[in-house]
């Protein structure tokens, strides 16, 4: 004869095969020997899972494509479809049309080999994508049918590791403007073009420390760590030894003025002269002084 038993909670979840004989626990009362395409919620409760909906073939219906979520805001979620060289948008169950009723399209430079590689992570409406083979990009969202794909630009790096091999030595042949770089070893190639590098001045002259409490006079230099410093003011050097790597800042005297950072800089490397030494850059050095 069959039993009905009463159970009036799911909140232990699926137990696995182990579990199956542990009457004597009270999770088991509560638990499931399986649950599939239901939710179980934390008062006790199923429901069913969210499912998917049919919106619309892919663009080439032979090659593959991924899609990617992309959550402006909690009522503005899409999802883009990145496919050979393409991406198309989805919102709210259709999607997204150009005002002449097209599918709107914006063409990318990824391929269907590259679809899987891709790293990407979303702040407000500005997705940053990352690929072995690429370049970083930023997708810009302006409007359900307006996005944009450009490069990113760094200003400040990130940089590798420096002096790596402190054999090796490059100077510049200017300060500003197209200069060249010169080093003593085969350290330039093509993929470096539109990289930036990274140049500082060696601990090789007079310049003195910074120190306490110390009169200086506005244009003097001082060096603190690898940086080197301009008093903007006269007066007595404060309390703050300076750290800072760019624009100004108060070392924390009160008859001081703004310490400024020089004798470093970046270059965006713009074109190889000679794979072997030289190599034409240029500059967007900033607050560098020689």
């Amino acid at each position: 004869m069959a039993i009905s038993m009463i159970q009036p909670s799911f909140a232990g979840g699926e137990i696995g095969p182990s579990l199956y004989g542990r009457i004597d626990m009270a999770k088991y009362q509560v638990a499931l020997r399986k649950c599939d395409n239901f939710i179980v919620r934390q008062y006790g409760g199923v429901e069913n899972r969210p499912g998917t909906q049919f919106v619309t073939a892919a663009k080439y219906p032979n090659r593959k494509c991924r899609l990617i979520p992309f959550q402006f805001s909690t009522v503005q979620t899409y999802a883009l479809e990145f496919g050979h060289n393409y991406m198309r948008v989805i919102k709210d169950g259709a999607v997204v049309l150009t005002t002449g009723n097209a599918v709107y399209e914006l063409a990318m430079p990824y391929t269907e080999n590259d679809l899987f590689k891709l790293k990407f992570t979303q702040s407000a409406d500005v997705m940053t994508i990352c690929h072995p083979n690429y370049p970083p990009k930023e997708l810009r969202r302006y409007a359900h049918d307006n996005w944009q794909i450009v490069d990113v630009v760094t200003k400040n790096g990130p940089f590798d590791d420096i002096n790596v091999d402190e054999t090796i030595t490059v100077y510049a042949t200017g300060e500003t403007g197209p200069i060249t770089l010169v080093s003593n070893a085969a350290i330039f190639g093509v993929e470096q073009v539109g990289t930036l590098f990274y140049l500082e001045q060696p601990a090789v002259d007079g310049i003195p420390v910074w120190e306490v409490s110390k009169d200086t006079t506005a244009g003097d230099y001082r060096r603190a760590g690898s940086n080197y410093y301009r008093a903007n003011n006269t007066g007595k050097t404060g309390s703050l030894r300076p750290s800072h790597t760019e624009g100004a800042a108060w070392d924390g005297g009160p008859e001081v003025g703004q310490m400024q950072q020089g004798f470093s800089g970046h270059i965006c490397i713009a074109d190889l002269a000679s794979r072997e030494l030289r190599q034409s850059a240029a500059a967007e050095q900033r607050q560098q002084r020689r």
